[in-house]
This record gives structure tokens, sequence and C-alpha cells, in this order.
């Protein structure tokens, strides 16, 4: 249960103590950024997943973590107006078709990007270990955007990278194409696979 400041105060809490009590989601990993943005949205300057996006998306920028060079091309496009970042390995010159992974990032819908430094450095190493194409689906996210949309948006891009001239383009065998996620996306992944 995700707790926002004015129920802790109304409740006489602090947000030390809801972190170690383990309730509340961003209490529990983010305390002192969650209890900053609960303030904000209480004082009406912003949703709080607002607030907190931006908090990790600066701490993203200033993140110095020396990362391994991975050689791997990237391009950032639409699959039927979804925006979508494609990994692609060096080509080998003995094969003809890859195999290929669909990844949806998590962050409870409403959290990161795969423009991140964490999600692009993972999907940059997946394709260069597994040579393989990923295509990491960057769906629209809460508070501005509520369910279905965001199993809409890696539902549409999905069906749009099986199409046979999409797949022709990156070189993808249409029998060897996995979807995965983390989190919340290996909810939508689980999802889009019943379809």
């Amino acid at each position: 249960m995700l707790l926002t400041l004015a129920s802790a105060i109304e409740a006489g809490r602090s947000c030390e103590e809801l972190h170690w009590s383990g309730q509340g989601y961003f209490f529990s990993i983010y305390p002192k950024q969650s209890c900053k943005c609960n303030l904000a949205h209480y004082l009406g300057l912003g949703h709080h997943l607002r607030i907190l996006n931006f908090i990790i998306g600066t701490f993203d920028k200033l993140n110095l973590q020396i990362v391994e060079q991975v050689q791997v091309k990237i391009t950032d496009t639409q699959f039927d107006n979804v925006e979508v970042r494609v990994y692609e390995p060096p080509a080998k010159a003995e094969e003809n078709l890859r195999r290929s992974v669909v990844y949806i990032h998590g962050g409870g819908w409403a959290l990161s990007s795969t423009r991140g430094s964490f999600y692009n450095n993972l999907c940059s190493v997946m394709a260069k270990s597994l040579d393989a194409v990923v295509v990491s689906i960057e769906y629209r996210l809460v508070p501005d955007f509520h369910f279905p949309v965001q199993f809409n948006d890696v539902l549409r891009a999905t069906r749009h990278f099986m199409h046979p001239e999409v797949l022709a383009r990156y070189s993808v065998d249409p029998g060897r194409v996995a979807i995965s996620g983390d989190s919340a996306g290996g909810n939508l992944a689980a999802a889009v696979c019943q379809e």
C-alpha cells in the first residue's frame, strides 16, 4: 500500500518509520525522495509520480558509472505510433536471420524509461551477448495515461514488429522472437503472450 505524506502525518508517522516498516513501495526504495515527492504532491506542485520520475531521471543523468562499451547499433523509431528503441548487434557473415527479444521495462507502469541508463545498458548487453535484435518499448506512463493504455501500447508495438516486412528489415527470424520484461514489464509481456 502506498501511503502519501499527508496520510503519514495524519497517522503521526515519519517517513523513516514508513521506510523501516516496509509500507509503501516508493518509501522502501527512495525514502527521502519519496517524502519530498509526496510533500510536493500534497502542496499541489505536481503529481508525486511525475516528480519522482524527474528525480530518477536527474540522478540517471548524473550517473557516472562506467559501463563496458558494447558495439550495438541503437535506433529510436516508432512501431504503430508507439516509441521503441531497437538494439542491433554487429552483423555476422554466416547468419542470414537473427533471433529477437521484445523487452518491456518495469517501473509499476509509472516510472522509468527504456532510454534511462539502466535499461539502455541492459538492452545493449542483451543484444550483444544474445546476438539478438532487442526491441525495447517505451509505453506511456501513469499518471498521464491509465490502464489499458500501457497494455495497448505494448501490444500494438509488438504486433507491428511481427509484420513480415518489419522482421525482414531487421533480419529477424519470425520463429525466434521472445518477449520479456521485468516487474510491471513482465506483467505486460505475459499479457501480450495471451493475445
